[in-house]
């Protein structure tokens, strides 16, 4: 697994979540999912966390991750979520994002 696919895709949804003046939160099915379409490899969180830890300039693009989903920087702050329940994602928006991205120069 390349860390500078992963770059590329959560760059791609931080712009995309930057020009509609949003947030960019996912669920990590639908994360694996856009990361698939680009990649053809899946992702899930163990495989996420091992990146994030080795890779600094993943660290600049994400505000907060947990077995939930990933939550990725951008200039619209998340609101925080209380104490044990559980954050919404955006499912919905997966397919669109990834389309999005294949569509982005490499």
């Amino acid at each position: 697994m390349e860390s500078a696919d992963l770059v590329r895709v959560l760059s791609s949804l931080q712009h995309r979540a930057n020009s509609k003046n949003s947030t960019s939160k996912f669920s990590w099915d639908a994360i694996s999912k856009i990361y698939q379409n680009v990649t053809g490899q899946e992702l899930d969180y163990d495989t996420f966390k091992t990146i994030f830890d080795k890779d600094p300039s993943i660290k600049n693009l994400v505000q907060n991750f947990s077995s939930y989903g990933i939550t990725i920087k951008t200039k619209e702050k998340e609101p925080p979520t209380e104490f044990g329940q559980k954050p919404k994602v955006d499912n919905a928006g997966a397919v669109r994002a990834a389309n999005n991205v294949l569509q982005q120069p490499g």
